[in-house]
Order: C-alpha cells, then structure tokens, then sequence
C-alpha cells in the first residue's frame, strides 16, 4: 500500500497524527458532502497533513518553536539582504566599469 510505504518513510509521531486526524474528521471541509473532499490517506500523509491548521483554528506553537520560527525567518531575511546587496554591487560595478 501507498499510504503505508509514505508512513514507514515519514515515521511521523502517532500521537500528533490522530490528533490531528480527529480535528480534521470535525472540520467543515471533511464533513461537507458527506466527507466529498477527504483526501486520500496517502497524500494526506506525503503533504504531512498533520502540520496543517483546520481551517477557524487558531495554531498553536511552544514559546521555543515560535523562537526557532522567528529565528529562522530573521537568518532567511538577513541572508536574502546580504544576497541582494551583492547582486546591487554587481551591477553597480558592471555599469560603471569597474574591473575592466
């Protein structure tokens, strides 16, 4: 089976995934037309569908996670700056001839 081979590779945490299978099952989008739009399990689980917020939830994050997120975006923003600042050099340099 699909959606077994995607849970033996993920190895995702069982407790998170039931939780999150049972906010799922409440949800509107799961139960509209008699559970219509229920994804397939295994792209449920290839798309780590335990991640997701259901929609008219408010996620929930640690104090640590939230630090960890603010920190990663803080580097991403700092490494897009420092890329874009070369980029400007570069150009800079090009048009005025510099190096030649």
């Amino acid at each position: 089976m699909k959606a077994e081979a995607a849970w033996n590779r993920l190895k995702p945490d069982l407790a998170r995934v039931l939780a999150a299978l049972a906010r799922w099952n409440a949800s509107d989008g799961w139960t509209k037309d008699g559970g219509r739009y229920i994804p397939h399990p295994t792209t449920w689980l290839n798309r780590e569908g335990w991640n997701d917020v259901v929609p008219g939830e408010t996620p929930s994050m640690s104090a640590a996670d939230m630090a960890a997120a603010q920190k990663r975006t803080d580097e991403a923003k700092a490494a897009h700056e420092a890329q874009m600042a070369a980029l400007a050099r570069k150009r800079s340099d090009e048009l005025l001839g510099v190096g030649k």
